[in-house]
Formats: C-alpha cells, sequence, structure tokens
C-alpha cells in the first residue's frame, strides 16, 4: 500500500504533544513497517533548503518512506489546498492519508483516517477564550473531518464518548489508542551536574513544584497559583514552576492574578517560556511534586511524563485524567482550591 502521512505538526518548530504524537508516530511505525510506502508531505510558503533538510533529521530514513515540501503562496495553505484541491496533485494516488490531527483532504478512492485528540474548541471549559469567528470555522472544520474519515482516531476512552455526544457518528469507526511516553527519553535522570544546572538555566533556585503546558486558561493556572499561596504558608522554601509559553488573548486574567499575589509567593512563581525537550526529563527529575490541574484533557500526557521520571503527580478527578492517571496520582476537584493545597501539603509531608 501507499500511505500518505500529513507532517506540517512535525514541522513546527515548538513542539508541544499534538507535535510530539505525529512525531513519534510516524517513527514508530517505521520502526515495524518496512514494506508499505509512505510519504510524509507537509505544505509550506518557504523555498528554504534548510527548513527540508531541518525537517528530514526528525523523520525516518527508510527507502520506504520518503518526504515532499509541498511549496504554496502562503494565502492559499490551509485556506484553500485542503477545500478544493486533490491531495494526489501533490502525493500522487494513495491508497490512505493519514491527518494527524483533524484536517480535511479531497481525495478519490484513498481511505482517510483522522486523529481527534479533543474538542476543546466546543467544551465550555475550555472554550471561552477562542473568537466566535474561530470557533465557527474549527468547529465545521472539525464536523466535516469527522464526516469525511473512513476511521478515527482518538487517545482516551472518554474522548470517544466526546466525539459520541457531540457528532452523530457510528461508534466502531473510532479507535481509541492511549497515548504512551518515549520511556528512552523520559526516565529519572541521575546526573547530578545536569539536574542541578538545567532548572537553575530557567531561573529556579529552590526545591520546587512543577507544572508544564501552555498557559491557557483551561490549564487552571490561577486556582493552581492560588492553592501554592496556601500552601506556601507550611512549605516556604518551595516555588512553583510553570513551564510553558503563553497562548491566547485571555492570558491577561492569569497575569492579573499572579500581580494580585503578596510579592513573597509573587517572586516564587517562576515562568520558564516555552522549555527544550532536551531538558523536560531534568525538570521533571528535579521536581518534588508535579501539579496538573487541567480543567479539561483529551489525554493528558504530562501525567505519564511526570511519572516516568519518578516525580509525585495530583491532576484533576474529571475528564480524561483519571483515566490517565489511574490510582497512580492524588486525584482533586480542579475548582477547589483548597482542595488542591491540601492535597499539595499532603504529598509533600508525605
Amino acid at each position: 500500500m501507499k500511505i500518505a502521512f500529513d507532517c506540517d505538526l512535525i514541522a513546527s518548530e515548538f513542539k508541544t504533544g499534538l507535535h510530539w504524537y505525529a512525531y513519534n508516530l510516524i517513527r514508530s511505525i517505521a520502526k515495524i513497517d518496512g514494506e508499505n510506502s509512505y510519504i510524509l508531505y507537509y505544505f509550506t510558503s518557504k523555498n528554504s533548503k534548510k527548513e527540508i533538510e531541518g525537517l528530514r533529521v526528525h523523520l525516518p530514513e527508510q527507502k520506504n518512506f520518503k518526504t515532499k515540501a509541498i511549496r504554496l503562496p502562503r494565502g492559499i495553505i490551509g485556506k484553500y489546498c485542503e477545500k478544493i484541491l486533490p491531495i494526489k496533485l501533490f502525493t500522487g494516488r494513495t491508497d490512505i492519508i493519514h491527518l494527524p490531527d483533524m484536517g480535511i483532504v479531497v481525495t478519490d478512492k484513498a481511505k482517510v483516517v483522522v486523529t481527534i485528540h479533543d474538542l476543546i474548541y466546543l467544551i465550555p471549559e475550555s472554550s471561552d477564550w477562542f473568537s466566535n469567528k474561530k470557533l465557527r470555522r474549527v468547529s465545521k472544520k472539525l464536523k466535516a473531518s469527522i464526516s469525511r474519515a473512513d476511521r478515527i482516531i482518538t487517545v482516551s476512552e472518554y474522548s470517544k464518548k466526546d466525539i459520541l455526544k457531540y457528532f452523530s457518528v457510528n461508534p466502531c469507526k473510532i479507535s481509541v489508542t492511549h497515548l504512551g511516553v518515549d520511556t528512552f527519553f523520559f526516565h529519572p535522570c541521575e546526573d547530578k551536574e545536569k539536574r542541578k544546572n538545567t532548572p537553575a538555566k530557567y531561573g529556579i533556585s529552590k526545591r520546587y513544584l512543577l507544572f508544564t503546558g501552555a498557559i491557557y486558561p483551561r490549564k487552571n493556572l490561577i486556582r493552581l497559583v492560588l492553592a501554592f499561596e496556601k500552601a506556601k504558608r507550611r512549605f516556604r522554601e518551595y516555588q512553583l514552576v510553570i513551564a510553558g509559553r503563553p497562548k491566547g488573548p485571555l492570558d491577561g486574567r492569569f497575569f492579573d492574578a499572579l500581580e494580585k499575589l503578596p510579592a513573597g509567593i509573587r517572586d516564587d512563581v517562576i515562568l520558564t517560556g516555552y522549555v527544550n525537550r532536551e531538558d523536560l526529563p531534568y525538570l521533571y527529575s528535579g521536581a518534588d511534586l508535579y501539579v496538573y490541574p487541567s480543567l479539561y484533557e483529551g489525554f493528558g500526557l504530562p501525567i505519564l511524563e511526570a511519572m516516568a521520571c519518578n516525580c509525585p503527580v495530583i491532576t484533576s478527578n474529571i475528564t480524561s485524567m483519571p483515566e490517565v492517571a489511574g490510582n497512580a496520582a492524588v486525584l482533586v476537584d480542579p475548582y477547589s482550591v483548597e482542595e488542591i493545597a491540601s492535597a499539595i501539603e499532603k504529598v509533600l509531608s508525605d
């Protein structure tokens, strides 16, 4: 068979969960499939050999894998190509097309596999910071993507239930494939020098609690810092490290809450910005506790990343997180500052 795989996510410079999903999926497929032919394509408005070579470093180099950069004017990418231009114009005739983060393609005979990670654009806890225009556009795209797909992959039983709740789709069309952690990469780091120097690189100077992820409202960081303020009364020697980039127009809510903290507390909330993947295992390994009180997740991969590095975890008792954490984390009501703070104190003193 000839299989086309959309690599736009892998081409992204700042990779987060979805990007690493696509990256690890295609590299894992390469380990077990030396027979089928794969064309790994992505759209670009650049004519950069450096960009193409940079992407190829991250992709399999087997003979049955080929990388194709599809150069189009910036205004055409996304807006038109997936709606009116048959994908076979760029990839040739294929048997299967896999879109690892929803999407729409024009095709004739090829089967379409679509990964739907979550429904953040439809869930009130996560959609309130998107503009109405974007919500309408993405919801329409999501509906078309689900309708067109011959097979839907999702990453948790919870996300499957969400898809069935919001869309009329045959349950047999949906396959749940839980995510996994690259344990070659995420594991307890014993290198004492790196465990000391990596936190220092990001301005961490004390023992610390860790959160990783973009600063989205659904990540519930306002309640996290308020819980940290309460726990700090007893555990003064700790900092709270928020490792992730700001996202979206409503970040002001979080930064306003941060400014209202007493100076002694606020100074111990460390915002690192984007953290290189190579540094993450050292931050996880060096933390005394990982706190992930999200209001909505389709999966919640950072929970497993922290566990793989032997870091104790507190996470939410709603959506997919109990499914992911099982009985190996402390589960809390993410809407209760008191409960988050109590859990932090309990774990740090146990």
